[in-house]
């Protein structure tokens, strides 16, 4: 694999859709906002319950695109809220993962998208990334009083 010439698969989950995108290095190859059947959704009492349908539609979008789970060099997936951190790329990992099933933080379906690029990642040993997670938080101490 190239430096610079990676192949990424981005999965940012919504209320009743999803973002997907595959980029190879900077170039963007393939980007849709894939709406899930709003009736199949609205059965569903809680996010988790998203699990299946959203693992669905994202191998049926891949596929579309011509390809493989296989072929990404990294799964990156939105994160919500968990313990504040510093801006960045980070690995998803199990504690993070831990937090969101648990939501420890809070619940939005981002948190299936990030358990979801996890569960990928340990399927297909590709690593799961979140950038600039939603709990970022680098303000001044100061700050954190007003």
């Amino acid at each position: 694999m190239e430096r610079g010439k990676e192949r990424l698969l981005i999965l940012n989950p919504g209320g009743i859709s999803t973002k997907m995108a595959i980029y190879e290095g900077d170039k963007e190859i393939a980007n849709e906002n894939v709406e899930h059947p709003i009736e199949e959704m609205k059965r569903f009492k809680t996010i988790w319950e998203q699990w299946d349908t959203r693992m669905r539609d994202t191998f049926a979008w891949v596929e579309k695109h011509g390809y493989r789970m296989e072929d990404f060099d990294a799964l990156i997936g939105r994160c919500g809220t968990g313990k504040p951190c510093e801006g960045g790329v980070y690995e998803i990992g199990e504690e993070m993962v831990d937090d969101f099933r648990n939501e420890r933080y809070g619940s939005h379906p981002s948190f299936v998208g990030c358990c979801m690029v996890y569960e990928l990642s340990k399927q297909y040993g590709i690593p799961a990334l979140t950038a600039d997670p939603a709990n970022s938080n680098e303000m001044m101490r100061i700050a954190h009083f007003s």
